[in-house]
């Protein structure tokens, strides 16, 4: 028969027996440790976990097993030499040996032990491990479990305490944090014939910047494991920029029109013109935040004719890595300019003696406009304002003036034509005509 006093001596001894291992960070106060993906990538040796401290809340025996298992990383079998150090709260004692050790866990079992180890402060101190570097990953979390249990195979000391995350990986640069953070917006007047953004407004900015990863509640710096600074860095705003080319002299300096059409502004340590004029380089300071140009596209003489168009950015960062050194990019999209009135463009129109065109320009509002058009040949810009406008609610046939303007500019082969209407609610039709075949085409055109 079973007895009820032997039942209430288990109860009694399983209760004095409960208990909870609690582990802690040693070297970043209790928080997660974080670590720059970018800084420890090229680490061959591996990456250095940081050494957790367990304060042990069982009393251990001889031929007991702890085992230590990392999840979220692997260990780094050929270069972590595992090791657990016992500093005792007065006189107890207690001495690990290494077993094994997987990609995963390592095994150690009590060699020697006395006193009561679950008194306040009898720690372990784990350290010694390594993760490969290739297992630490942008966002990954790496925890750190213990665990022990008796030579017979009883669990003691568990609890949820006995899991920490320990390591946490980021991406300090660029990709998730760079960020136009103003971007060119403005709209380009038809009615002053594309030479300003509106009655006196001339200019527009752009921002771009990048601060790097910023540390959560429950994290810091993992000393050693991040880059303390950026050695350089660039972004390069890219869009078209040869229309304050005024002189035609594949420049744009204090020669042209607008003597001094780009500024740097924000934090930005220099801007310069791509030789292309297709970009704006600007070059930053190691903490870049806020840095951008202003682009002074028209003045008041009106001696630029601004182009509409969409900007995106390309950011570029050079910074110390824990072996040699990295570059990390990324692009972005810095705004527009777009028209009041309408734009059309055909990718392909054939000028010369063999084609004719039919260019119809539709206006179904109750604005009147005048009609630009700009011609794109074998790397010129052609660009003319011609005699016809379009009326309201009608249709205009451009074809002769186009042709006649294109026999003038000399071009004689395929074309791009950009259609610029001072007027909204306009379409653009566009057809040629190959004489010897009798061949009539449409040609696609997109209409904004």
């Amino acid at each position: 028969m079973f007895k009820k006093s032997l039942l209430a001596a288990s109860i009694i001894l399983t209760t004095a027996g409960a208990s909870a291992a609690v582990l802690d960070n040693a070297s970043s106060s209790g928080n997660t440790s974080v670590y720059g993906v970018e800084y420890i990538a090229n680490e061959a040796t591996g990456v250095v976990v940081p050494t957790v401290n367990v304060t042990l809340g069982a009393q251990y025996s001889v031929g007991d097993i702890v085992s230590i298992t990392l999840s979220g990383a692997d260990i780094d079998l050929t270069n972590s030499v595992p090791a657990g150090n016992f500093t005792a709260a007065t006189t107890e004692t207690l001495v690990l040996g290494l077993l094994s050790t997987s990609a995963s866990t390592a095994t150690f079992r009590v060699t020697a032990a006395s006193g009561d180890h679950s008194a306040a402060t009898n720690v372990v101190a784990f350290s010694g491990f390594k993760a490969t570097a290739a297992s630490l990953v942008d966002g990954g979390t790496t925890s750190f479990t213990y665990a022990a249990e008796t030579s017979t195979g009883i669990d003691i000391d568990s609890a949820s305490t006995n899991t920490y995350k320990i390591l946490k990986g980021v991406e300090e640069y660029v990709a998730k944090h760079a960020a136009s953070t103003d971007k060119f917006d403005a709209t380009v007047s038809t009615g002053s014939l594309r030479t300003n953004f509106g009655t006196g407004v001339y200019a527009d900015t752009t921002l771009v910047s990048f601060p790097g990863y910023t540390l959560l509640a429950g994290e810091a710096d993992y000393a050693s494991h991040v880059a303390t600074a950026v050695t350089t860095s660039k972004v390069t705003v890219m869009g078209d920029f040869s229309f304050l080319d005024t002189n035609g002299d594949g420049k744009i300096d204090a020669t042209d029109a607008i003597t001094n059409p780009i500024v740097k502004t924000g934090a930005a340590a220099s801007v310069a013109w791509a030789t292309d004029l297709q970009s704006v380089v600007i070059t930053g300071p190691a903490a870049f935040t806020d840095a951008g140009v202003i682009v002074t596209a028209a003045n008041a003489a009106g001696d630029t004719t601004i182009i509409d168009q969409t900007f995106t950015s390309s950011t570029e960062l050079t910074y110390p890595a824990k072996t040699g050194t990295g570059k990390k990019t990324t692009a972005l999209t810095s705004g527009e300019w777009d028209l009041d009135g309408s734009s059309a463009k055909t990718n392909f129109m054939p000028f010369g003696a063999e084609y004719a065109q039919s260019i119809t320009v539709t206006n179904s509002g109750s604005v009147e406009g005048a009609i630009t058009v700009d011609l794109f040949f074998n790397g010129t810009k052609y660009t003319k304002t011609l005699t016809a406008t379009s009326s309201a609610k009608s249709v205009t046939n451009i074809s002769l003036e186009v042709a006649a303007f294109a026999a003038e500019s000399g071009v004689d082969g395929n074309a791009q034509v950009t259609i610029t209407t001072n007027a909204p609610s306009i379409k653009v039709e566009a057809v040629y005509y190959h004489k010897s075949s009798a061949d009539r085409v449409l040609v696609p055109t997109s209409n904004t």
